[in-house]
């Protein structure tokens, strides 16, 4: 580059493809090396949860679920159709588990990029969010998560 010339960098993101028992999971590759604390709590949420007007006394309260095991899938998760459910066998291994606590909060530390969490309930990975595309909604991480809530609505109507 000549004299005055502004240079650009260009960084590159590679990405893994893992297939995982019929699952297909996209990972964005970590290309920096930086620990990012993710905290949130997992919630059951069950009975009546129709917004109302006025005092929310017909609302049922969620429960914090305690000893509960939290995953955090690098990447992008392809869902089964009409399921919030998927295999832990279709987990990839370069998933990172932990356990809630007494109050029902977790904590992790990631490396920037995308991730799928899961609440593991029955043997099972749940998470009931989803895309347009068809994946379990997924979280980017570029910065401290303090509030992410992971919930289990099986048991409430809206």
């Amino acid at each position: 580059m000549g004299s005055g010339s502004v240079g650009k960098l260009i960084q590159l993101i590679p990405y893994s493809v893992e297939v995982a028992h019929s699952a297909v999971v996209i990972t964005q590759v970590a290309t920096a090396m930086n620990s990012i604390k993710v905290q949130g709590s997992v919630l059951r949420h069950s009975g009546n949860q129709f917004p109302t007007i006025g005092p929310k006394a017909g609302l049922n309260p969620p429960n914090q679920l305690a000893n509960t095991q939290v995953l955090a899938v690098p990447g992008l998760v392809k869902a089964e159709p009409g399921s919030p459910f998927i295999s832990l066998q279709a987990i990839p291994k370069s998933a990172q588990a932990t356990q809630t606590n007494e109050a029902g909060d977790f904590s992790f530390s990631l490396t920037p990029g995308i991730y799928t969490f899961f609440i593991v309930i029955d043997n099972k990975a749940y998470r009931n969010g989803f895309t347009a595309e068809g994946n379990f909604m997924p979280t980017t991480v570029t910065e401290p998560i303090n509030n992410l809530q992971l919930i289990d609505n099986r048991f409430a109507f809206y």
